[in-house]
């Protein structure tokens, strides 16, 4: 019969060490509730490990003094309670999540380091510490769109040094990794990069975070949804519809109106007509829809093309005192000229500029608007 005493101290010590492991719980579940309500969470993390080692010795007590006292228990119910506390310490174990950034270094707001590896599309190793890209998602690295945002940021960051922006109430995520916004030396959001190269797609997951603008992450994503990361499609308006659309010296077999799909890259497109003069104009396309409008000249040519632009665009603009819309968009214009521009915007000094065109040609004009 067993005796009750060393029964009634077994059980004692069992209840403590399932306490523990509650007390655990408790611990990692405050430390993901101050991490979605932007208060600092890597304290309760850093506690956890210490945790784990307190519930592992008090397993270790009990599971001695069961063996000692084994012909005095029940051993199905000493074998039962060791198995169950062993495969919820091993689980405890598993989901230990070490921050791979100190308290300081959040309120710091950003670290700089060369990137060593490449993990995945949405995760780099710098000094041996995980940083997972802020507001993003990639494929999973095993499929063939996963290798591919992986190699798209291998090119952009491997080997080079880099910023990682931290958001001071919520500078880890959930396993213990970096959690920032990352930029090249040149300023580039890599973040946003992957996202306007149709490589990741927006997730904010993790909450809100100071280096993230939604919305500008969300414009960035809206071409992704009509392309592939490899393809633009550009829609070829002209001056005269039904003209003959042909791309890089080929015939598309279209005409304007119409939408063509191309590889990403350099690419020049040509609208021909019957009785006029060619126009063309060289784009970079990128993932995405754009717009380009070609301007066939009636011969003889007595006309030229003015494509007008603006930092920052909408600004209105004037064509010898006509108004002629807003920027950016091309017009013709009476060939040489010249021709007195101006340009006006809610907030910024106007600017006037002189433009000549030559017939049958097309020049730009870009303006660059300073604040009141």
């Amino acid at each position: 019969m067993a005796d009750d005493s060393a029964d009634i101290k077994a059980r004692a010590l069992k209840m403590n060490v399932q306490g523990e492991i509650w007390q655990y719980g408790l611990v990692r579940d405050r430390g993901q509730d101050a991490m979605n309500n932007k208060m600092p969470a890597i304290p309760f993390f850093e506690a956890l490990p210490y945790g784990i080692d307190t519930i592992e010795a008090d397993f270790n007590t009990f599971r001695d003094y069961t063996s000692e006292h084994a012909s005095e228990l029940d051993p199905a119910w000493v074998a039962g309670s060791i198995g169950m506390l062993s495969r919820e310490i091993e689980g405890l174990k598993a989901i230990v999540n070490i921050p791979q950034l100190t308290v300081d270094e959040e309120a710091s707001e950003e670290l700089t380091g060369v990137v060593e590896s490449v993990d995945d599309g949405d995760t780099i190793i710098i000094d041996g510490r995980e940083i997972r890209l802020a507001g993003i998602d990639t494929p999973e690295k095993g499929t063939e769109r996963g290798q591919e945002a992986k190699r798209f940021l291998e090119n952009m960051v491997l080997g080079k040094t880099v910023t990682v922006k931290i958001d001071k109430y919520q500078g880890i995520e959930f396993y213990g990794r970096v959690l920032g916004v990352v930029f090249t030396q040149d300023g580039t959001n890599v973040n946003l990069e992957l996202v306007a190269n149709c490589m990741a797609e927006v997730n904010t997951k993790y909450g809100r975070h100071n280096f993230i603008d939604p919305e500008e992450l969300k414009k960035a994503a809206e071409a992704c949804s009509e392309t592939w990361p490899h393809e633009g499609v550009v829609k070829v308006y002209s001056s005269k519809t039904n003209s003959e659309i042909w791309v890089d010296g080929a015939d598309t077999g279209k005409v304007t109106p119409a939408e063509i799909s191309v590889p990403v890259g350099r690419h020049t497109f040509m609208c021909v007509t019957v009785g006029a003069a060619p126009d063309s104009k060289v784009m970079d396309v990128k993932p995405g829809k754009v717009e380009v409008r070609l301007f066939p000249f009636a011969m003889p040519v007595t006309t030229g093309l003015v494509e007008v632009e603006s930092y920052p665009a909408g600004a209105e603009f004037v064509i010898d005192d006509v108004p002629m819309g807003r920027t950016p968009t091309t017009v013709e214009v009476v060939a040489d000229g010249p021709h007195t521009i101006a340009f006006y915007l809610d907030g910024y000094e106007p600017e006037v500029d002189t433009v000549v065109a030559r017939a049958g040609q097309r020049v730009t004009v870009k303006a660059t608007l300073e604040k009141e």
